[in-house]
């Protein structure tokens, strides 16, 4: 279905992409634009198709309204559009992700923005919640679900170095594969610079995991401290599980790290 879809000689231009569970919406969304901006449909082999698939095409903007979104974002990326493209195509790309969660300013900027819609542009929302838009946004768009590939899933997670459970804890905290892709592979390097810090006392290496770690959010350190804890013995075991109930107290990055260097250190 979904290659039909890329094969069709004429693409939505205003989309909604009906997510699940660790479902590859990036992966999706490149091979959306591929379709697009290829004179083959998107053969990943032109020009073009890599330069999509190195991220380094400059007419895209990506807004997550989970996160941040204003309308003066949509108005200023409208603006931006409205001149003529920095690529030679001359194809623009508007991607808002979570667009169940975007304000009612925002919609209805939204709104206005697809009804006016310039034929060189093309708009992409993604949900977790389709029942939660609003329904003059689903009225304007079409629509197309995607789902997780447990064989890309499983490939991806045999090639790190994780035990099940490790694999199974992480993989309940990401609904986004594109998501859980990047934070494997922060884990692993954690996991090993926590490993090697476990046998030697370096300096080097608990400046290097100091770095990782103050990137991390709360929820991410949590995670980090539970797969950690497995590693050592009872008495710092019952330390971590002291530092996972301050995370929720909102503390000091730099200082719950410090703690942990030094439970390491005196182990």
């Amino acid at each position: 279905m979904i290659n039909n879809f890329f094969n069709l000689p004429k693409k939505p231009h205003a989309l909604i992409v009906k997510q699940y569970p660790l479902s590859d919406f990036v992966s999706f969304l490149k091979q959306f634009m591929k379709s697009i901006v290829c004179t083959n449909h998107g053969c990943n082999l032109c020009p073009w198709c890599k330069k999509i698939e190195q991220e380094q095409y400059y007419d895209l903007a990506i807004f997550d309204a989970k996160i941040d979104l204003k309308k003066n974002d949509i108005i200023e990326t409208q603006n931006k559009f409205i001149k003529s493209g920095l690529e030679e195509k001359n194809i623009k790309f508007l991607v808002i992700k979570n667009i169940d969660f975007a304000n009612k300013q925002v919609l209805n900027c939204l709104l206005k923005f697809i009804e006016k819609q310039d034929p060189s542009v093309y708009v992409v929302f993604s949900t977790f919640n389709y029942p939660n838009i609003l329904p003059t946004i689903k009225s304007r768009c079409s629509t197309i679900s995607i789902t997780r590939n447990n064989e890309i899933i499983k490939c991806f997670l045999d090639k790190t170095e994780l035990n099940s459970q490790e694999k199974n804890e992480i993989m309940q905290c990401f609904n986004d594969f594109n998501d859980l892709k990047n934070m494997i592979t922060e884990f692993v390097e954690f996991n090993n610079l926590i490993n090697e810090m476990l046998a030697k006392n370096n300096i080097a290496i608990f400046l290097k995991t100091l770095k990782i770690f103050k990137s991390l959010t709360y929820e991410e350190i949590n995670l980090f401290l539970e797969i950690f804890k497995q590693k050592v013995d009872a008495k710092a075991k019952m330390k971590i599980i002291d530092y996972q109930k301050k995370l929720f107290l909102n503390p000091n990055k730099s200082l719950l790290f410090d703690n942990i260097i030094n439970l390491i250190k005196n182990r």
